[in-house]
């Protein structure tokens, strides 16, 4: 039996920590392909030595995924339900740029607040920052926020929660961090400039907006939470 903690997007136990008991797919082409885009001289002996490896002889045997990032937002939600929210799940396993997701998720929110509606919207998965400017330091939970309050109108009513499972959200000791329609606005002055250089982390730091766990010696991904509270 195979007792697994999944961090990996679609729970795919080949892929969660390497799958080191898992059969995994066998496919020369793919590897060659990789060293290929890569520009790595593949030389006739080294194509044929690959191409003759065997598949892995691993027996197939019982998995069970006993945490995900799915039994997170599960658990998350319930106690969302249970506090008087109602719960909108927004996307259950997102990837891809950070700051992109925060700017979508707050055109969600806001089209929220418009009808009146005092909802929870929750999201898992775990985003990315393509850093394009060095000298800063942050996380995508850090970036996404930003991204959210670089586009939200001053005063809306609107805060979130952005963290990872494990404690760490880029290379700093926070989990992620958050705000409230009052740390919005204290931020939107500089949002511009710590989204262009990657430098969230002193942002937040600077307002009180961090959210620090330490370590949960554990991972299973991000969790981002949206408050939509209008008047």
């Amino acid at each position: 039996h195979s007792f697994l903690i999944s961090d990996v997007i679609g729970d795919d136990p080949a892929a969660i920590a390497s799958g080191p008991s898992i059969a995994a797919p066998h496919d020369p082409e793919a590897a060659l392909a990789v060293l290929a885009r890569s520009g790595w001289p593949v030389e006739p002996a080294l194509a044929a030595a690959m191409r003759a490896l065997p598949a892995p002889d691993v027996p197939d045997h019982p998995v069970h995924v006993i945490a995900s990032n799915a039994t997170a937002r599960i658990a998350t939600a319930r106690a969302a339900s249970a506090a008087g929210w109602r719960v909108i799940a927004i996307g259950n396993d997102l990837a891809g740029e950070a700051r992109d997701a925060g700017a979508a998720h707050a055109a969600l929110a806001l089209g929220h607040a418009a009808r009146g509606e005092r909802v929870l919207l929750l999201s898992g998965g775990e985003l990315t920052v393509t850093v394009r400017n060095g000298g800063g330091s942050g996380g995508p939970n850090l970036e996404y926020l930003a991204g959210m309050i670089a586009a939200l109108p001053d005063g809306a009513p609107i805060s979130a929660l952005a963290a990872d499972s494990d404690g760490i959200d880029g290379t700093h000791d926070n989990a992620g961090g958050w705000f409230d329609p009052a740390l919005a606005r204290r931020a939107r002055p500089d949002i511009a400039a710590a989204l262009a250089g990657h430098s969230t982390h002193a942002l937040f730091d600077r307002l009180g907006g961090l959210v620090v766990t330490g370590p949960t010696r554990t991972n299973v991904n991000d969790i981002r939470m949206i408050a939509v509270t209008p008047p």
